[in-house]
């Protein structure tokens, strides 16, 4: 399915309208909606809410890229690397926190933030250099309504993104505690109001009018595939699809994985050039071990 149909979360209603019909249901058990207009940009548009997280994508990124070695380094030499995390690491990670941030936060922010300080350190970026972490999440639902205000109903197959977007210079992210890591970017998800997502819409519609792009010079996107499809039942017993994705060069997905104990766990995908992800896997290791990395 072509991303602009639908995003992850609109492929998994489909897929599982499918299992439903399988399985003998005279329709989905999630009814699809297209109510378009929810997500349509407004007359006359406003997009105060947005522009200020958005606004270092618009301007442009802190250096031509020169100084980037996710750039300047060819692709097919990269290496690809998936980390585990399973109970016991996010225990591990936790312990790292002040107790009343560790009980405040989802195991999402926590890993997001870690993987960008890791990663941000990996690529030995200069102290100045601008860096941003890139957080799509789903809009649709009870959850949106009930934090968040967004009303997207649940059947809304098509794309219905929200994204929550965290700025801070290299040697701030690396030389700060992931306690303050975290602070940030819970902050920036309670941020996540009805008017910023139309604000959002609003904002990326007049950009392609003007002809403008974002650009993403210094972004690091983690997105949260651990809800896409799943354990679904087509008919013949439950099976597991869905599990792997494609690794782009920005982006690190998180999926559901069981461990070498049958357990369930999160693998993180990471793309990196050797040197770098050789750092990035030492920095992961001594945070899990509970050094002062971190």
């Amino acid at each position: 399915m072509n991303h602009c149909i639908a995003d992850g979360f609109g492929l998994t209603l489909f897929v599982k309208a499918i299992a439903d019909l399988a399985c003998g249901e005279p329709r989905p058990l999630a009814l699809p909606v297209w109510e378009r207009h929810l997500l349509m940009v407004r007359a006359p548009p406003s997009v105060a809410a947005a522009y200020p997280a958005f606004k270092p994508l618009i301007d442009g990124g802190a250096s031509s890229g020169d100084d980037d070695v996710m750039l300047t380094t060819p692709l097919d030499t990269m290496v690809t690397r998936h980390f585990l995390f399973g109970r016991r690491e996010m225990a591990a990670l936790r312990r790292h926190l002040p107790a009343h941030l560790s009980r405040r936060c989802t195991d999402f922010e926590l890993l997001a933030a870690v993987l960008w300080r890791c990663r941000t350190a990996a690529l030995f970026y200069a102290p100045h250099r601008q860096v941003c972490l890139y957080l799509p999440s789903n809009a649709r639902g009870r959850r949106m309504r009930r934090r968040h205000g967004v009303h997207v109903p649940e059947g809304y197959y098509s794309n219905a993104l929200a994204y929550t977007i965290v700025h801070a210079s290299a040697g701030e992210l690396c030389g700060g505690t992931l306690g303050h890591t975290v602070e940030v970017v819970c902050e920036a998800k309670l941020r996540m109001t009805e008017e910023y997502v139309r604000s959002t819409v609003d904002l990326l519609v007049s950009l392609r009018q003007r002809g403008r792009a974002l650009v993403f010079d210094g972004v690091f996107v983690v997105s949260d595939a651990t809800r896409l499809v799943g354990e679904l039942d087509f008919g013949r017993g439950g099976e597991w699809v869905g599990a792997g994705v494609a690794q782009p060069m920005r982006a690190t997905f998180l999926v559901r994985c069981r461990d070498a104990d049958g357990e369930d766990a999160v693998a993180a995908s990471m793309l990196l050039p050797p040197p770098a992800m050789d750092k990035f896997a030492e920095d992961i290791a001594e945070a899990l071990l509970i050094t002062s990395r971190l």
